[in-house]
């Protein structure tokens, strides 16, 4: 829920400041029942909490008070944080966030790629919509799944350089990606990061980098 503002916050800012129409649609915006793994119990530990109830009210609010900043619509889909997902037998997809951030999706976790596709596709998403999406460069499953539904979109699409996870930058030419446009980093984009509490200081302990917002095109498949 913290991840369009991290990643594309001075761009939101930008297109807003040309008056031009966006909305937010988070997927993963819940964190499903206990019992929950010990690296997730760990994650809520490292946020300021211990009850998953609280953790998830929190994060709810933490995202809605930064929208209602920006001033622009959102949605919630509501889809389970790939730290919290559970598969049909009750194990756990990621029991860590090294093997969260590992850039392998279980075969049955792929199951959310359709899933996903046909909720935007049901209201959220039209023909004429230009998408903005996670490149995937951190290797996050959450972030790989998103891309992969955005790829079986017909939209024309821009893929942002995830936050924060920019270091790996230069991997990006490897995967079929060109960068199309850089936005210079806005002092804004600090105020909105700011409603992010319980996670901002895990992210940027030594202050949020004023760094440029990168955003990439796919390349054409040659034939």
């Amino acid at each position: 829920m913290d991840d369009a503002v991290l990643s594309s916050g001075s761009y939101i800012l930008t297109l807003l400041n040309k008056k031009k129409d966006v909305q937010i649609i988070t997927v993963f915006t819940s964190f499903g029942s206990r019992p929950i793994s010990w690296g997730a119990q760990k994650y809520l530990m490292k946020s300021g909490f211990s009850r998953l109830d609280s953790f998830t009210k929190a994060r709810k609010n933490e995202d809605m008070n930064s929208m209602h900043m920006l001033d622009i619509p959102f949605v919630h889909l509501e889809f389970i944080d790939g730290g919290f997902r559970k598969d049909s037998k009750e194990k756990f997809f990621y029991t860590t966030f090294d093997y969260l951030c590992s850039g392998k999706v279980p075969h049955e976790d792929v199951r959310l790629i359709p899933a996903i596709k046909k909720t935007l596709t049901s209201s959220l998403i039209h023909a004429s919509d230009i998408l903005y999406t996670p490149l995937g460069i951190g290797n996050h499953a959450d972030h790989i799944i998103v891309n992969r539904v955005a790829q079986t979109l017909p939209n024309k699409t821009y893929y942002w350089l995830d936050q924060p996870y920019a270091w790996k930058a230069k991997i990006n030419q490897q995967y079929g990606y060109k960068e199309t446009f850089r936005v210079p980093h806005q002092k804004k984009k600090e105020e909105v990061l700011s409603c992010y509490r319980s996670q901002i200081w895990q992210l940027y302990p030594h202050g949020i980098p004023k760094i440029d917002e990168v955003f990439f095109e796919k390349k054409p498949t040659r034939r």
